[in-house]
């Protein structure tokens, strides 16, 4: 078991007992503290800066909660479904990106995003359009994929070393049924190459198929690009190339969730799945390792579990324990170096981890 395993922990009783949340109305609080600590494998020392509630920057830009964190040349992105937010790397200060509108310059549902040296690229789902826009929201360039020659996708990347987009979405015909695909294609649009996710994940039933759809691509790495699932206890691996695939268990195996029907006393039925849903809601990469936030927790933590990318090979886990007032870890980053990691808790809270660790 994972919990057996335990080879890094982070125990911060200790310095959330000193940040003061009482007052709501203040922007941010910074606290910094350290901690150090040596174990059979890992020595490493983190930093703890709070940055508060962010609740006079959600009032005055209607600010979601984000679904990603990314890291760019020193900045902290983070992506919500109309804006992106650049920090630096302290937390203390931060710029918003994109406008919220129908416009051909303007976002409806951004699910996905990556960041360059002068602009930034967003793929809008309502639009199912992938657009470029520079640093002042100025669109430079757009391609939309609701033209017939793509289906409608669900999940989009782009390959940034190599300027491939990767696409997920649902396909049907007569002779082949009914299936999910991983398709790589040019900036044009022209396919270059497809993997079926019923085959990947020896899936024949259409409801267990959609149940396992859902997950997100993680593609800053210049070699390695994942996709991880939200409710299965597996990750996808394209390395090189794009062509090699390989897909690994998570050290908690979880199985694919399957639908039951349970009969009502009215003689009706509700669908369930079993097993419940198992989330896991995030994932970084850098170097050779996948860090994925996994929801199987003990009452007052989550598990960051940590995967070598060419063998999927469970190496460890950070233990997150939850803020004072119950907030759980909803979003990581881990910075190229693997020095610093950046978590965002349930309120939007901000908390930046300074990690130095050495693997024997």
């Amino acid at each position: 078991m994972k919990k057996n395993q335990l080879i890094l922990s982070l125990i911060l009783s200790a310095l959330l007992s000193s940040c003061d949340r009482s007052n709501k109305d203040s922007q941010e609080g910074v606290h910094t503290k350290t901690y150090k600590k040596q174990t059979e494998n890992f020595s490493y020392n983190f930093t703890r800066k709070m940055i508060g509630t962010l609740r006079v920057q959600s009032q005055q830009e209607s600010i979601i909660k984000g679904f990603r964190l990314k890291w760019y040349n020193e900045h902290l992105w983070m992506g919500n479904n109309l804006k992106l937010i650049r920090y630096d790397a302290s937390l203390n200060n931060y710029e918003a990106f994109g406008k919220q509108g129908g416009g051909p310059d303007e976002n409806q549902n951004i699910t996905y995003f990556t960041v360059s040296n002068d602009s930034y690229t967003i793929f809008d789902f309502e639009k199912q359009r992938v657009a470029t826009y520079t640093f002042k929201d100025s669109l430079l360039r757009y391609q939309k994929f609701n033209d017939g020659n793509i289906p409608f996708i669900d999940y989009f990347g782009i390959q940034e070393s190599k300027n491939e987009y990767l696409l997920m979405y649902e396909e049907s015909s007569q002779s082949k049924g009914y299936d999910y695909k991983f398709s790589i294609t040019n900036n044009t649009g022209a396919r270059l190459k497809d993997f079926s996710l019923k085959k990947l994940l020896n899936i024949n039933d259409l409801e267990d198929l959609e149940l396992a759809l859902e997950g997100e691509f993680i593609t800053n790495h210049p070699k390695f690009t994942v996709f991880y699932f939200f409710k299965v206890g597996k990750f996808i691996v394209y390395e090189g190339t794009l062509r090699n695939t390989k897909i690994y268990d998570t050290v908690d195996k979880t199985p694919i969730p399957q639908t039951v029907r349970v009969t009502r006393g009215d003689g009706g039925f509700n669908i369930q799945t079993k097993p419940p849903y198992i989330i896991f809601s995030s994932a970084s990469v850098s170097k050779n390792h996948l860090y994925l936030l996994s929801t199987l927790a003990e009452k007052n933590y989550k598990m960051l579990d940590i995967y070598q990318l060419t063998t999927g090979k469970y190496i460890g886990s950070i233990k997150l324990p939850d803020l004072d007032d119950g907030q759980s870890a909803e979003l990581i980053q881990i910075t190229p170096d693997e020095k610093r990691l950046y978590v965002q808790y349930e309120d939007l809270g901000l908390v930046n981890y300074t990690i130095d660790y050495f693997m024997k």
